[in-house]
């Protein structure tokens, strides 16, 4: 008989991948680690889109928010107006 163990981490979205972790590490001491836990950008995504931090077993993970950025391409081209 083998023993499972389940663990939860919450994923949030986040206007701003690279920001929210840093500020995470610099201000609750979670630890980043910036070989694996962020994701690298593409063309088609110049800032980071996915990374998670750890502090003490707890874990949590980020990701962009895909309508925000949407919204922000289109103002920094003019296609989209208010």
């Amino acid at each position: 008989m083998s023993i499972r163990t389940w663990s939860r981490s919450p994923v949030l979205g986040v206007a701003n991948v690279r920001r929210t972790t840093e500020s995470c590490r610099d201000a609750l001491g979670f630890s980043l680690d910036p070989i694996d836990g962020v994701s690298q950008h593409s063309p088609d995504e110049p800032d980071c889109v996915y990374a998670f931090v750890e502090h003490a077993g707890v874990w949590i993970y980020f990701q962009t928010r895909r309508g925000e950025r949407t919204v922000r391409q289109r103002l920094a081209r003019g296609e989209f107006h208010r």
